[in-house]
């Protein structure tokens, strides 16, 4: 049942290039994180209100767990909003996402030191192809540049991609719940409204910039959330790790829907890479187990 929930969640995720699409251009980078994240906040409140009858706690378990989701919620999406402004102006949004999408590997490696789990090749081998797959899916055969200009733009991606996969890690050794999630998005969403108004002033966003920042919120930044939190307290990291490179060609294949671009040969090569690793990390994980 956990990977079923993670994989709810990633194809939340992988909706989200097709809704920025449609508008989110139109918004700053904290306008987009305040509302998608009031948005967010609302829809993991409802789902915990309805599912449980508001009879847990919202209390995060502790000051530890609190600081761990903080840092993943308000790490990533800061990082990214801004990242993603800043490669669009300078032409350098294949790098940057490349950087960005460092975090299914992430997973993988931080599973290994934080829970102590026995490194175990195969499923070292499946990283190394689903990240292949990544590039090859992101790169489009592109040529990449290295520019000075773009080294923020990098450092930012790179903090997505640690505080992601870092912050997942942890909910497997800590613990999370309802609790971590509503205090992550509140105060991410405190500080997307509060930047706003400090950075402004901001015309208010259009209808497009609106809806956009709306889905966004109900699934990418909502529902995403309570099924990833739930499918990664108990299944297998590692392996979870491995079926979050299935991200970037289905975000792919959402935004060719959405625009009425063509898939690329490299689109479906990445695929397949993807695909040929979680095979390879199923069989890494499937002879841990039977030599346990």
């Amino acid at each position: 049942m956990a990977y079923l929930y993670v994989l709810g969640a990633v194809l939340c995720w992988a909706s989200f290039p097709a809704a920025a699409a449609v508008g989110l251009a139109t918004l700053a980078p904290a306008q987009t994180l305040g509302l998608t994240f009031t948005v967010s906040t609302t829809v993991l409140w409802l789902i915990h209100r309805f599912s449980t009858k508001g009879s847990t706690s919202l209390r995060p378990v502790s000051k530890r767990t609190l600081a761990w989701a903080v840092w993943g919620f308000l790490g990533f999406h800061a990082a990214y909003f801004f990242a993603m402004n800043m490669a669009n102006h300078i032409g350098a949004q294949v790098e940057t996402v490349l950087i960005v999408d460092l975090w299914p590997l992430g997973i993988v490696l931080f599973a290994w030191p934080m829970l102590k789990q026995p490194f175990r090749w195969p499923i070292g081998l499946a990283a190394l192809l689903g990240l292949a797959g990544t590039v090859a899916v992101v790169w489009q055969g592109h040529a990449l540049s290295v520019a000075a200009a773009a080294f923020p733009a990098y450092g930012l991606g790179l903090v997505c991609a640690v505080s992601w996969s870092s912050y997942s890690v942890s909910i497997r050794k800590h613990g999370g719940g309802p609790g971590d999630l509503l205090a992550g998005t509140g105060i991410t969403a405190l500080a997307g409204l509060l930047l706003w108004g400090l950075m402004g002033p901001h015309a208010w966003p259009p209808l497009n910039g609106l809806l956009s920042a709306l889905f966004i919120g109900l699934f990418p930044c909502g529902l995403a959330f309570a099924l990833w939190d739930r499918g990664v307290r108990t299944g297998d990291m590692q392996r979870i790790g491995l079926l979050t490179f299935l991200t970037p060609p289905l975000a792919l294949l959402a935004l060719s829907f959405v625009t009425g671009s063509a898939v690329t040969a490299w689109s479906w090569s990445g695929l397949g890479l993807i695909l040929l690793a979680s095979a390879v990390g199923r069989m890494g994980a499937s002879t841990a187990s039977k030599a346990a």
